[in-house]
């Protein structure tokens, strides 16, 4: 099974099914219960975007997919660090969750591989 990734925050275009790891655990869950799942969990920032013409979601892709390296996140983006942290920190505000959580980096980063599978 193949599944596209954002070309702006990962490497390759393309990843296949035996290559998803924990993520397979997922795969096979209803479409309804993987919409309810990203919903709960990024509905929130996808909807702040959208009403403040805001690329935040994007933000915390790149920043998860540089494993939580600021520097590399800003690289990626082409702006400051401050600017990068400042985004970031409106990111948590949105979410009411702190990004220095294990547990909130996991279930972010499964939202935005079901964003993936879902074709959003």
């Amino acid at each position: 099974m193949r599944t596209r990734f954002c070309r702006h925050v990962c490497p390759r275009n393309l990843t296949f099914f035996d290559e998803l790891g924990v993520l397979r655990l997922i795969f096979n869950l209803g479409e309804q219960e993987l919409e309810d799942y990203y919903e709960e969990n990024l509905g929130p920032l996808e909807k702040y975007d959208k009403e403040h013409n805001t690329n935040l979601l994007e933000t915390l892709a790149v920043y998860l997919y540089a494993s939580g390296d600021y520097n590399q996140a800003a690289m990626n983006m082409f702006v400051h660090v401050n600017t990068l942290r400042y985004r970031l920190k409106k990111v948590e505000e949105i979410l009411g969750q702190d990004l220095r959580q294990l547990a909130v980096l996991v279930n972010l980063y499964t939202a935005l591989q079901v964003k993936v599978m879902l074709g959003r």
